[in-house]
């Protein structure tokens, strides 16, 4: 039966109640060298088939996990330094579930989601908050994370390099521009001279 935590106790952060049998497996993680923390989060009133623990992603500090169990689904935060260690380490003690997901649970997927409810399927789904800067908040990885900062470096280096070109080009554009309306200026006005003088020339004929 789930037991409702708002504290710290043993390394776990219990921000919401804790579905199923996990209280156990939660205090069991948090005493691992690799984790500093685990908090659990907020539940949903999916379903599994099976009570099991699963891996979903790493985060900025830390691994997402999902508890599930045939009532509803938790998530579940590991703050932890070496990240990857924690994951070998929560495989090597049997506490992930990894299993090949059946075609059943596929085609639920397919069909599409639920409109939220609460646990029991009868009620609206009460919005579960908690402080946000207790958890972990996840951060698409981007070029720049990526890269050494000698990449970095000569990265940056290449684009201003590429700015300063297209800069002078487009200078020099500009000047060629310039000097040829500049050129077509002197050109009307040496023809419109000669056509004046010719014209003074040719009115004296006529006289």
């Amino acid at each position: 039966m789930a037991r409702k935590h708002r504290h710290r106790e043993n390394g776990v952060t219990k921000m919401h109640t804790i579905i199923g049998g996990f209280e156990a497996v939660f205090d069991d993680l948090a005493k691992l060298p690799q984790v500093q923390s685990v908090i659990t989060g907020v539940i949903s009133p999916n379903k599994s088939e099976h009570e099991e623990l699963t891996f979903q992603y790493f985060t900025d500090s830390g691994l997402k996990l999902l508890a599930k169990t045939t009532d509803a689904v938790q998530e579940v935060f590991l703050v932890a330094k070496d990240k990857h260690g924690a994951l070998a380490e929560l495989r090597a003690r049997g506490h992930l579930n990894e299993r090949v997901k059946s075609t059943m649970s596929t085609n639920k997927k397919k069909q599409g989601k639920k409109p939220a409810s609460g646990i029991a399927g009868n009620t609206p789904r009460r919005d579960q908050r908690y402080n946000q800067n207790d958890l972990p908040k996840d951060k698409p990885t981007t070029l720049k994370d990526l890269l050494s900062p000698e990449q970095l470096a000569k990265l940056t280096e290449q684009s201003n390099e590429l700015k300063e070109k297209e800069k002078t080009e487009q200078e020099a554009k500009r000047k060629a521009e310039v000097d040829r309306r500049e050129k077509e200026k002197k050109e009307l006005e040496s023809n419109f001279e000669y056509l004046l003088n010719n014209s003074k020339m040719d009115w004296k004929n006529f006289k």
